[in-house]
């Protein structure tokens, strides 16, 4: 293996880890205000009236998905392969 290119490959190595060492410092400072954010969402009744329509719209778009292919067993929907 040429000089360059295992000094490539150890720049790259170099580089992976400063990125997993970044990432992981990263989450472990945003994380607990995360937590934080969420629980006060959580008791916001805007956000709750906001996520139950969520859920219900979820729920209408699966029985809208699980009827069409009952009426239609053959096709399949755009996003299957």
């Amino acid at each position: 293996m040429p000089k360059r290119k295992f000094e490539q490959t150890m720049l790259e190595q170099i580089n992976r880890v400063d990125e997993g060492l970044a990432l992981s410092i990263l989450k472990a400072i945003v994380r607990p205000a995360f937590k934080r954010a969420l629980k006060k969402a959580a008791k916001d009744p805007e956000i709750q009236t906001r996520v139950d329509a969520l859920n219900k719209a979820s729920k209408d778009l699966k029985q809208s998905i699980k009827q069409y292919k009952k009426r239609n067993p053959g096709k399949k929907l755009p996003w299957e392969d």
